[in-house]
């Protein structure tokens, strides 16, 4: 599972990394315990290659009567996507990067009530990208929200001490194959659905993530023993 995750990187950190052009009005504001209901910024296909759309994360299906079905569908697993009527054809049509600073996760501790969070990032990349789905649910007065899902897997050794889940992380190599258009098909779609994780690495952090409107740098700061080790 993927609740929480970072979102830091400026335009043109964003530009740089997925040959993008942003305008120069555009105003990024870095997110630090982004979460679900809250817009975040996606990488889709675009019609003359890839653009950066705001998307509210939690996938509205285009039939669903009621947006608020998204709190519902804030991943899709990897495994099934391809059953779920929800997902099938954003899977096909509609797929989408999710830049990503990091993400949090809570790991219980023997003796304790409360879980500590853990912020994760990967060792050679502060900017990587989850595997996403995105869709258009129009309201009844005509209006248009873009949603968006960040699909998962089965945890890696790594990951496996704090939750049986993990976002599914791309690849760089596969960040291009998971939006051209051409592909569609299971057989092509497949290998990037069940490619291997990448290698991550945790600290714990401070309790300030436990609470949405916390946003600023000190969610991702280590816990305050953790910060006489480093």
């Amino acid at each position: 599972m993927c609740g929480r995750f970072v979102q830091t990187a400026n335009k043109d950190e964003l530009e740089e990394a997925y040959n993008v052009a942003l305008p120069d009005n555009a105003i990024l504001k870095p997110r630090y315990n982004l979460a679900p209901g809250q817009p975040a910024a996606v990488i889709t296909a675009g019609k003359s290659g890839p653009c950066v759309e705001f998307c509210v994360w939690g996938l509205v299906p285009s039939w669903a009567k009621d947006q608020k079905m998204g709190y519902k569908m804030i991943n899709a697993r990897s495994e099934s996507v391809w059953e779920k009527p929800s997902f099938r054809n954003p899977l096909r049509y509609r797929r989408c990067l999710v830049p990503a600073n990091g993400f949090y996760e809570w790991k219980a501790t023997p003796g304790e009530k409360r879980k500590t969070p853990y912020l994760f990032t990967l060792k050679d990349r502060p900017l990587f990208s989850f595997a996403g789905l995105w869709e258009v649910w129009n309201d009844r007065d005509g209006g248009e929200l873009y949603t968006f899902t960040i699909l998962t897997r089965a945890a890696n050794t790594f990951m496996k001490p704090y939750h049986a889940r993990m976002p599914l992380i791309l690849q760089k190599e596969q960040e291009g194959d998971w939006l051209n258009h051409a592909h569609y098909r299971p057989e092509e779609l497949d290998p990037v659905l069940h490619a291997g994780a990448v290698e991550l690495q945790a600290v714990p952090v401070s309790t300030r993530v436990n609470q949405v409107s916390n946003d600023d740098p000190e969610c991702i700061r280590p816990a305050p023993e953790q910060r006489e080790l480093l």
